[in-house]
């Protein structure tokens, strides 16, 4: 079972280090042959790569913190209030 979950996380790592006929050949090898970083600079480089962690970061921390204020107001209001519906609603969650 972790052959299932590991080897795609390995493969994509792995990947990371091929230049793109490596990553397309046929058979496929599992270590790049040639270990280039180029594919991370051509990330760093050629795209706006920390604008879009600082996006993604920003996005899901207001998440986080808005699901922990309404799940903390939702059970506050289970635990303490009697209230018609109270174990429908919670058999729903």
């Amino acid at each position: 079972l972790l052959l299932v979950f590991a080897l795609p996380l390995l493969w994509a790592l792995s990947s990371s280090f091929k230049d793109r006929a490596d990553i397309f050949s046929y058979p496929p090898k599992l270590w790049p042959s040639p270990a280039t970083l180029a594919n991370y600079r051509g990330l760093l480089d050629g795209n706006p790569f920390w604008s879009w962690l600082l996006t993604s970061t920003v996005v899901a921390l207001i998440s986080t913190a808005a699901s922990v204020v309404l799940c903390a107001l939702a059970g506050f209001a289970f635990a303490k209030y009697r209230f018609r519906g109270k174990n429908a609603l919670f058999n729903i969650m």
